[in-house]
C-alpha cells in the first residue's frame, strides 16, 4: 500500500514539475541549496549547526531536570519535551545574553526570553485550570476530565486564552491598560491557578503506566520535531520585520497601552478585527514600561513566542488526536496507549518550512489553526465518549477561533453543517449541550461584535456590508484585493468555479514548490514532498495491521498520514479554507 502510494506521489510530482517547468523544474525540489557553491549554502549549514547546538543545550537540560526531579520523569515523553521545550530555550538564550551581552544592555532584555516563554506556556494553562474548576462551585463535575496528559493541557491552554483576551479586551475598553494592572492581573491568575493546574495535569499522569515503552523511530521523529521547534525559537527572538506586524499585530496592542485602552487608530481598519492574539501580545510588550522612557524597545518585544506557543500546540494536538484516534479505532480504550506512527501527523506539519516560519512571527494564523483543529478535535471526543463537556471544549476551541480572525465564519459554517447531522444520529448525544454549540461561540466573540456594533453598526465590520450598511471604503477595498493578490494568488481562487477550486486546494502542496514566488520564496519547499512518501513507509508495518482488524466502516484509517500532509499546509500558507482538519477522523454514531 505505501510503496503504492509512493510510486503515484512520485509520478504526480514528477510529471506536474515537467509540465510547468521542464528540466528546470528538478533543482528546485530542495536539494541543491545544501551543495557547495550554490549562493547562501554556508549559511546554511551554519544556522543548522546553530540550531543543533542549541537544541542539544536545551535537551540536556530537560533530560537533566527529568532526572533529577522524580514527578517530571512520570509525565509522558511527547507532553514534557513540548511544554517545556520553549522555557528551556529561553533559559539558555537568557543566560546567554546575560554572559556575553554589552553592558549598557539591561537586565530585562536578558531575561526576556525565558520570562515571556515561560509565562506564555504556564499563565493561559493556569488560568484554565482554574476556570475549569468553576463547575465545581454547583457541585458539578470539573469541566475538564481529561485522559491523558497533552489532552489536559490543550484543555486548559484553550480555556485560558479564552479567559486572557476576553478579560485584557474588556480592560481595554475600561480604560485600565496600565501596565501594573495587567501584571497584577497576570501574576494573580498564575499563582492561584498554578496549583489547580499541577493538580489537574498530575492526575493523568499518576493513572498511567509507569513504563513507556517508545521505538527508536519515534524518538527520532520527536527530535526532529524539537529541533525544528528550537529554529523558530530562534527566529521569534529576532526583532519583527513582517509589515503586518509592525502595522497590525503588533502595533495595535502597544497603541493600546500608550493609551491606556482601547483607542481608534486613524486609517487602520485592522484595530476592528477580532484581536483574541493580539490582547496575548500585549503582556509581553507590556515589560517595555519596566524601562526608562527613553530607552524603550517599541515592538522588539516577545510577542513572537506567543504565537510560536501555538504552533507548538498544534503539533501537540496532532500527535494527541493521532494517538487516541488510532487507538480507539484499532485497539481499544486503553488511553494511555501510545504508537509508533502517531507523530508522524505532527511531523509533517513542523516540517513544512513555511510553518516553522510563521510560527516565528507575530502572526495569529497557528493561533486560529489551534481553534479550528481543537472545536473538531474535542466534537470528535464527545461523539467517541458521550461526554457534555467535550461539547462545551469544541464550542469554547470555535469561539476562540472567532476571537481571533474573521476567516473562521467561513470556518464555523462548515463545523455546523458536519457537527448538527453527527450530533441528531448519534445515540451518545445530547440535546440540552447542543444551544450552548451556538451562544458559546457568540459569548466569547461578544466584546468585538458588540463594540463594532456600537462603533460602526456593523458587529463584522468591514465585512458584510450589503447585510450592515458599513465596510471597507473603495480605497481600502482595493488595497486588501492587491493584498489578497499578493499571498497566494487569491483573487485567482475566488473567481475559480467550485470543482476548479478543490482541484486548486488539493494541488496547492504541489504549487508551492513550482511556485516558490507565490509563497515567500521559500527555497525548501520540495523537501515536504520528497519526505511525505518516507512517511507513509514509515508507518507501512504499523498499519498493515489496521486493515485487518477494522470493520469495513473503520477502513479509512490509513488514509489519515496523506491527507493530513495535504490539507493542513494550507493553513500555514495563510489560506483559510484549507484549515479545514480532513484527516478521516468519522466518529461512531
Amino acid at each position: 500500500m505505501a510503496i503504492a502510494i509512493t510510486c503515484i506521489w512520485s509520478c504526480v510530482l514528477i510529471a506536474w514539475g515537467w509540465s510547468e517547468r521542464g528540466l528546470a523544474a528538478f533543482p528546485l525540489l530542495g536539494i541543491q541549496v545544501f551543495l557547495p557553491g550554490f549562493p547562501g549554502a554556508f549559511q546554511i549549514w551554519q544556522g543548522i549547526g546553530l540550531v543543533a547546538l542549541w537544541g542539544a543545550s536545551t535537551g540536556v537540560l530537560l533530560f537533566g531536570l527529568r532526572k533529577v526531579i522524580p514527578s517530571l520523569a512520570k509525565i509522558p515523553r511527547l507532553g514534557y519535551f513540548l511544554m517545556f521545550w520553549l522555557p528551556g530555550a529561553g533559559f539558555w538564550l537568557s543566560v546567554y545574553r546575560l554572559l556575553f551581552a554589552a553592558p549598557e544592555v539591561d537586565l530585562i532584555a536578558c531575561w526576556e526570553p525565558f520570562l515571556v516563554a515561560a509565562g506564555t506556556v504556564l499563565l493561559p494553562a493556569a488560568t484554565g485550570a482554574l476556570v475549569a474548576r468553576i463547575p465545581a462551585l454547583w457541585k458539578r463535575n470539573p469541566l475538564v476530565q481529561p485522559s491523558s496528559f497533552c489532552e489536559a493541557l490543550l484543555a486548559f491552554t484553550l480555556l485560558g486564552v479564552v479567559v486572557l483576551a476576553f478579560a485584557l479586551e474588556m480592560l481595554a475598553l475600561g480604560g485600565l491598560w496600565i501596565p501594573r494592572v495587567l501584571w497584577f492581573f497576570s501574576l494573580a491568575l498564575m499563582v492561584i491557578g498554578l496549583p489547580w493546574l499541577i493538580h489537574g495535569l498530575g492526575k493523568p499522569v499518576a493513572e498511567r503506566e509507569p513504563s513507556e515503552s517508545w521505538s527508536k523511530q519515534k524518538h527520532l521523529l520527536l527530535g526532529a520535531i524539537l529541533l525544528v521547534v528550537q529554529a523558530a525559537f530562534l527566529l521569534a527572538c529576532l526583532p519583527p520585520d513582517d509589515s503586518d506586524e509592525l502595522r497590525y499585530h503588533l502595533t495595535i496592542p502597544k497603541r493600546y497601552l500608550e493609551h491606556q485602552g482601547w483607542c481608534s487608530i486613524e486609517g487602520q481598519t485592522f484595530s476592528f478585527f477580532p484581536l483574541g492574539a493580539e490582547m496575548l501580545f500585549a503582556l509581553p510588550l507590556s515589560l517595555d514600561w519596566l524601562r526608562p522612557e527613553g530607552v524603550r524597545m517599541s515592538l522588539a518585544g516577545g510577542g513572537k513566542i506567543v504565537h510560536l506557543w501555538f504552533f507548538v500546540l498544534i503539533l501537540m494536538l496532532l500527535s494527541e488526536w493521532s494517538r487516541q484516534r488510532l487507538h480507539f479505532d484499532l485497539i481499544g480504550r486503553d488511553a494511555q496507549r501510545d504508537d509508533s506512527h502517531s507523530l508522524w501527523g505532527a511531523w509533517l506539519y513542523g516540517t513544512i518550512p513555511f510553518s516553522a516560519v510563521l510560527g516565528s512571527w507575530a502572526f495569529v494564523d497557528h493561533a486560529v489553526s489551534f481553534g479550528w483543529l481543537s472545536s473538531g478535535y474535542f466534537l470528535w471526543l464527545y461523539m467517541m465518549q458521550g461526554s457534555s463537556n467535550h461539547l462545551y471544549l469544541a464550542s469554547i476551541a470555535l469561539g476562540w477561533s472567532l476571537m481571533v480572525k474573521y476567516t473562521s465564519l467561513a470556518w464555523s459554517a462548515l463545523f455546523f453543517l458536519a457537527a448538527f447531522p453527527l450530533l441528531t444520529v448519534s445515540r451518545r448525544s445530547k440535546p440540552k449541550a447542543v444551544p450552548g454549540l451556538i451562544l458559546i461561540p457568540l459569548l466569547c466573540a461578544s466584546p468585538w461584535l458588540v463594540h463594532n456594533w456600537h462603533q460602526s453598526g456593523n458587529p463584522f465590520f468591514p465585512l458584510l456590508p450589503d447585510l450592515f450598511g458599513s465596510g471597507f471604503t473603495p480605497v481600502q477595498k482595493a488595497f486588501y484585493s492587491w493584498h489578497a493578490g499578493m499571498k497566494g494568488g487569491l483573487n485567482q481562487f475566488d473567481s475559480l468555479s467550485i470543482p476548479g477550486k478543490i482541484l486548486d486546494l488539493l494541488t496547492l502542496p504541489v504549487r508551492v514548490v513550482f511556485h516558490p514566488e507565490q509563497f515567500e520564496q521559500n527555497p525548501l519547499g520540495g523537501m515536504l514532498l520528497l519526505l511525505l512518501p518516507l512517511g507513509l513507509l514509515g508507518g507501512a508495518r504499523s498499519l498493515k495491521n489496521a486493515f485487518a482488524r477494522n470493520r469495513p466502516d473503520r477502513f479509512h484509517g490509513p488514509v489519515d498520514l496523506p491527507v493530513v500532509g495535504i490539507d493542513l499546509p494550507g493553513s500555514t500558507i495563510r489560506i483559510a479554507t484549507l484549515g479545514d482538519p480532513v484527516d478521516g477522523n468519522r466518529p461512531r454514531a
